[in-house]
This record gives C-alpha cells, sequence and structure tokens, in this order.
C-alpha cells in the first residue's frame, strides 16, 4: 500500500532538479535541519516586483540573489529562518535555463480558488488567459483545474489522479485540497503567460511549482519547470 502522508513535520521533501521558492516560504520559519533542497543550489534569481502600483500589470526584475538560513539566538526549539540578499524577492528559482536576469512582468498574485472564487482571467497582450476550478463534490476531492486561451485549454490538475509527491514512495490522500496562486505574470520574455502555484490534495502538503510558457509543448500552454515540496509543521 502506498504511505499515506498525515500532518507529520515533514519539511522540504528531498529531491533533485530545478527549485520555486514563494513568498510564503521566504523569511519562514524552519526547525531543525534546513532542507537540502534549499541548501544544495548555489545560484538563485529573484524576482522582484514595482510595489509602485497595485493594479494592472507591475514592472518586474528577476536578478541574481543568494540564499541562507540565519538561526534564530533565541531559548526554545532551534529555529532557521531563510534569508536572501538582496531582500524583497517575491519568489526564489533555482536550476532553470530559460530563466535569466533581466525584465519580467506580474500581473496577479495572492489567489485562492474554492468557494465563491472559483476562477481567474488575465490578459497579456493580444491573449486572454483563464483559469477555472471545477468541482461538485464539496470537499473538492473531485477538482478540476483547467488552463484555457481561446480555443486551446490544459488541465493543470485533477483530483482524480493520484496524489503523487517528488519522492515516488509517497502518495498524498484526498484531505482538505487547497488551491492558490501565487503568482502570474511573464518570467520568460515571451509575452505569453507564466505561473506560479500551489494545487494540493491534502491540506498539510504544500507543492510550489512554476510552469513556464516557453516549454509548453505542443497543445500545451504551459508546462511545470520547477518544483518544491513542503510540508505543514
Amino acid at each position: 500500500m502506498p504511505t499515506i502522508l498525515t500532518a507529520a513535520t515533514l519539511i522540504g521533501l528531498l529531491h533533485a532538479g530545478p527549485v520555486i521558492l514563494t513568498g510564503s516560504d521566504i523569511g519562514d520559519n524552519y526547525y531543525d535541519a534546513p532542507p537540502a533542497a534549499i541548501l544544495e543550489p548555489t545560484a538563485w534569481l529573484g524576482l522582484f516586483i514595482d510595489e509602485g502600483r497595485s493594479d494592472g500589470p507591475r514592472k518586474s526584475q528577476l536578478a541574481a540573489a543568494s540564499v541562507g538560513f540565519a538561526l534564530r539566538e533565541e531559548p526554545g526549539p532551534t529555529v532557521y529562518r531563510l534569508t536572501t540578499t538582496p531582500p524583497g524577492a517575491a519568489l526564489l528559482v533555482s536550476g532553470v535555463p530559460r530563466l535569466s536576469a533581466g525584465a519580467a512582468t506580474t500581473i496577479g498574485q495572492h489567489m485562492d480558488l474554492g468557494g465563491e472564487e472559483r476562477q481567474a482571467a488575465w490578459e497579456m497582450g493580444r491573449w486572454r488567459y483563464r483559469i477555472r476550478l471545477d468541482a461538485t463534490h464539496p470537499t473538492y476531492c473531485d477538482a478540476v483545474i483547467t488552463l484555457t486561451e481561446g480555443e486551446r485549454q490544459q488541465t493543470l490538475f485533477d483530483a482524480a489522479v493520484h496524489g503523487t509527491t517528488n519522492d515516488p514512495s509517497l502518495v498524498v490522500s484526498c484531505d482538505e485540497p487547497h488551491f492558490r496562486i501565487h503568482w502570474a505574470g511573464d518570467l520568460d520574455r515571451d509575452g505569453r503567460l507564466d505561473l506560479v502555484v500551489t494545487f494540493s490534495r491534502k491540506y498539510s502538503y504544500h507543492p510550489r511549482q512554476l510552469f513556464l510558457s516557453s516549454a509548453a509543448s505542443s497543445g500545451e500552454l504551459v508546462s511545470e519547470v520547477a518544483r518544491h515540496d513542503r510540508f505543514a509543521e
């Protein structure tokens, strides 16, 4: 039988490959040893967003950043905090050949799908995108999330598919799914939509996924190019 993950204190499942971290990971507390998936990469890009406006496209910049863990010097449990230099990065990414330092565009952040909010829409030049959550079961264990542009449609998440993680031996059961769009915009400078999301079948499982349009194969709008699995304390 597959292992069913509980709310155990598992953080930063080990894996090889490109890594994406969100603002929820940056500055957060990490107990015991910091995860190797974050410690091992030596080259990072941080996304820094122009805070001068709150609506419409926001100028952003991908720039070299360094990542470290500062030990909290206070009594009590050992706690590390993830820090970046320079500070203020909204996202951190490592190991994605399609991304390089330079201009980027942010068109959306911090959107949760569920309840009455079942979709989000964005415009990028002549492209019109919509992402939608469809579910009939009140627990969302039949949820399907699709991305649409014109006549093209791609399924990004299907709760009916086994909840595999970066460790093939670990499979998550459907238990209070949650769906968040951390960021939407253009990172790879092709003028089309890129996404950073957490679409999870379980309340304690937080898979960060980076989807790039430039990596999409025939029939796709985007393709996953980086990932980081994190589990709640």
